[in-house]
């Protein structure tokens, strides 16, 4: 800086006023008023037309008219997201079919653990002998960890 001493009140308006200085750079344009209108351009004004810049309150952008080669790289980009798109949707299709057919061998496994364990509780009633009967139990025992284990908690 300058090195002189800068008060800690005056260092946020000198860094405020900084930026407002840098903020207001943009490229010069003029507008030109003529018989045919108004005109805005970058540079003076051609002959028959009156320099009416000041009149102007805000910066004006000015956008490029296309050319082919930009429309052509336009309807490339518009394809490619089209693509994309696409694709996105196809694979969250895919996958929401996925789910749902893990979800249904899932509780086609625990269906069919439960069908096991009924049939257990049926044996262990109806076996004639005690040694038949504790095998059935151990069996029930062991499929009720397994359905536990799996996750169907039936």
């Amino acid at each position: 800086m300058l090195g002189l001493p800068i008060s800690s009140s005056i260092r946020p308006l000198a860094l405020s006023l900084l930026l407002l200085a840098t903020a207001n750079v943009a490229h010069a344009v003029t507008k030109c008023q003529g018989p045919n209108g108004i005109l805005y351009q970058n540079g003076s004004c051609p002959a028959g037309y009156t320099n009416v810049t000041a009149s102007m309150r805000s910066n004006i952008t000015t956008v490029p008219r296309p050319t082919p080669a930009t429309r052509q790289q336009d309807a490339v980009v518009a394809r490619t997201v089209a693509a994309v798109a696409r694709e996105r949707d196809q694979q969250w299709t895919l996958d929401q079919q996925r789910y749902r057919i893990a979800q249904n061998n899932f509780w086609a496994e625990c269906q069919l653990l439960e069908f096991q364990l009924r049939a257990s509780e049926r044996a262990i009633v109806e076996s004639p002998t005690y040694e038949g009967s504790r095998r059935y139990r151990e069996s029930h025992h062991a499929l009720r960890a397994q359905q536990y284990d799996f996750g169907c908690y039936g």
